[in-house]
């Protein structure tokens, strides 16, 4: 089949104009297809709901567009794997987004409930349900938005897509819609969206009925399948370097990870991949293959259909010799600095394109809206400072005396269960040596006890604390010559004390709290009536005291006065916080991957905060999700090819972001 007919097999799957068609062909290859499917459930379920909404009418909604020619007023589509665009006729973007953006009339919801909408820059407006990543975009601008709301307006409706929140029925409309929308069906109802021009000419009943798998497969449907053909335009075919770099200069990031699932991408597109890691890293690219080359030479990992192949090799101290080598060898270079501890600037200076892994940003930030009444956010601020209250330092001897209980507390278990009277093995000086120097580690409060191994008093215990003592006294005395005398003398009586009454090692008698509270109260008070007020002062630090001796905590039954309230950050503010991750990364021409989030975002948030980021000259913002398919690809080459579902599309987009920086059209 020659290119001309390939492109004008998918012009007639979409309705694009022939030019599109070709540029489109020439440039992607088919390897998603010539026509390709949303893989993205989520992006299928926003494609079905846009085309059902379209082919059914709503009381009081605006007149659905038919103009001769379309499908419901769409002059084409534009499908790439999981993006669309929507062309609508001319003159006919306002009422197409009309028929799609919800609004309310009395007892009813028109359009795609919670559907939002985003002006873009590129004439183009982006519409995505509230907090979800699938989107569509629709070739419109300024002023069909402000059609489409006369249109609502004058139709009796309200409009709703200019609100941010859903509004009351939404949610139910959502899934009243989805309901008329099983899963089987969506991936119909996509598909015939995404080829739109095959139905421009006679458009089906599809009001009464879901899409037919005979309608959606057109003339040709074996030769729109995805095959391991490359791109034909020389430009998506150039060469070039990228550097895959933590923005923290540390490894862990995922670098590795990301740098090898980009390079299978390109290299399942037809490509020839060359991925140079660090030769000390063994959890590096040099995991895929059984023995790691020489320096300046790469070895085959994973050769893919369509003649592309993954192969890796060593990057040493004389990079940029290395890095040059490759480009000879290779269509694209990828450079894991993850592990290789590459200074920054230096990876810069020898790519193409920079992709900076950075951690997932807050998005936003907590107020906390306290509404308790002022004595008990007294009592509480009370409560909090007691808590970073230093205790007073341990004297030597005390240090001495909290580590014996803890020791002790072992030392009966120990001879409980085998009866043995020795502390340790005083025969072997490394074990005596090793038990002894625990006393350096050990906390000034002492170190926490399991509940099961603290004993309670017992008769014979008297007798094992003699046996205790005795048997650590030379070491003791040879060890701590300033302080194991008095220790050896007061710790028996002691420890029995505080096992009497339950106490853990370090923890302060009730005779020490109540000092410990009266020093805290001494040192407080002029902080307290500074801040509060001496009425609260006087009134309520007795109280607060005395509650905190009985353990009675006077802020519980409050608790749900206290609200923490969240406000999204803006988008400016967000694209701040990614930039000062960069650590002197310059902008320009950088990627921005936050690698393995653990938190999704709508995409209008996401394409605000990437057009932020342009503004400072950042090439792009991608996500990639914290998925278990991505973090496995490093340990078995096995799963390069076989990517699929969440961990493809993720690949994909990273990739697409790449490949648009190396050979812009």
């Amino acid at each position: 089949m020659s290119r001309d007919k390939t492109a004008r097999l998918r012009q007639t799957y979409t309705g694009e104009s022939y030019t599109m068609s070709r540029d489109w062909y020439r440039y992607n290859g088919l390897s998603d297809g010539l026509v390709p499917d949303a893989t993205d459930p989520q992006q299928q379920h926003l494609e079905a709901a846009v085309l059902h909404t379209l082919a059914h009418s709503v009381l009081s909604s605006p007149p659905s567009p038919r103009a001769t020619g379309t499908l419901f007023g769409l002059a084409g589509v534009s499908p790439e794997a999981d993006t669309l665009l929507l062309r609508p006729a001319a003159g006919h973007a306002g009422v197409l987004l009309s028929r799609l953006l919800p609004a309310r009339v009395p007892h009813a919801l028109a359009g795609v409930p919670g559907l939002r909408v985003h002006l873009g820059r590129r004439g183009t407006v982006t519409i995505a349900r509230i907090g979800e990543r699938a989107a569509i975009s629709v070739h419109a601008g300024r002023e069909d938005l402000q059609q489409a709301r006369s249109l609502i307006v004058s139709a009796g409706l309200e409009p709703l897509w200019d609100v941010e929140s859903f509004q009351p029925g939404e949610r139910e409309a959502w899934k009243r819609l989805s309901d008329r929308l099983p899963a089987e069906d969506r991936t119909l109802w996509s598909q015939a969206l995404r080829r739109a021009g095959l139905f421009l000419d006679s458009t089906p009943r599809w009001d009464q009925r879901a899409p037919t798998p005979e309608e959606v497969a057109g003339p040709a449907p074996e030769r729109i399948r995805p095959r391991p053909v490359g791109p034909a335009d020389p430009r998506a075919l150039s060469q070039g370097v990228v550097a895959v770099t933590p923005a923290s200069g540390k490894g862990g990031m995922g670098c590795t990870t990301l740098a090898l699932v980009v390079g299978a991408t390109l290299a399942q597109g037809g490509r020839s991949v060359v991925v140079l890691g660090a030769p000390e890293d063994p959890n590096g690219v040099f995991s895929l293959i059984e023995e790691q080359p020489p320096v300046g030479e790469w070895r085959d990992a994973v050769s893919f259909p369509g003649g592309g192949v993954l192969r890796v090799g060593a990057l040493a101290k004389d990079a940029e010799h290395i890095v040059a080598a490759a480009r000879r060898d290779a269509d694209v270079v990828v450079i894991d600095t993850g592990s290789a501890g590459w200074h920054h600037r230096d990876v810069v200076a020898l790519a193409d394109v920079t992709v900076v892994a950075v951690q997932q940003v807050s998005w936003s930030r907590t107020e906390i809206v306290d509404r308790r009444p002022e004595w008990v956010r007294f009592v509480s601020w009370l409560r909090d400072q007691y808590a970073r209250f230093p205790p007073a330092a341990a004297t030597p001897l005390e240090q001495l005396l909290t580590w014996l209980d803890t020791e002790f507390a072992y030392y009966v278990s120990d001879r409980t269960a085998d009866g043995d009277s020795r502390v340790y093995d005083d025969t072997d000086p490394e074990e005596v040596e090793m038990w002894w120097e625990d006393l350096a580690w050990q906390p000034a409060d002492g170190e926490p006890v399991d509940e099961d191994v603290l004993p309670k008093e017992n008769a014979v215990f008297d007798a094992w604390r003699a046996d205790f003592v005795a048997f650590l006294d030379t070491e003791g005395e040879r060890r701590h010559p300033q302080t194991w005398a008095r220790a050896r003398t007061h710790w028996a009586a002691r420890n029995k004390a505080r096992t009497l009454q339950g106490l853990t090692p370090g923890q302060p008698t009730p005779a020490e709290q109540s000092h410990a509270r009266g020093q805290f109260l001494e040192e407080v008070e002029e902080r307290a009536i500074q801040q509060w007020g001496a009425a609260l002062w006087d009134a309520y630090h007795l109280i607060w005291a005395a509650a905190d001796e009985a353990e009675d905590d006077l802020c519980a039954p409050w608790e749900n006065q206290v609200e923490a309230v969240t406000h999204p950050l803006t988008a400016d503010e967000i694209a701040q916080q990614l930039i000062d991750h960069l650590y002197g990364l310059p902008e320009a021409g950088t990627i921005v991957a936050v690698n393995q989030a653990t938190q999704s975002f709508g995409q209008h948030r996401l394409t605000a905060v990437r057009e932020a980021l342009h503004d400072r000259g950042v090439a792009d913002l991608v996500l990639i999700p914290h998925l278990v398919a991505l973090a496995e690809v490093g340990f078995n080459s096995a799963l390069l090819p076989r990517l699929a579902g969440a961990a493809a599309r993720a690949a994909n987009r990273l990739t697409r972001a790449i490949t648009h920086e190396l050979c812009p059209r």
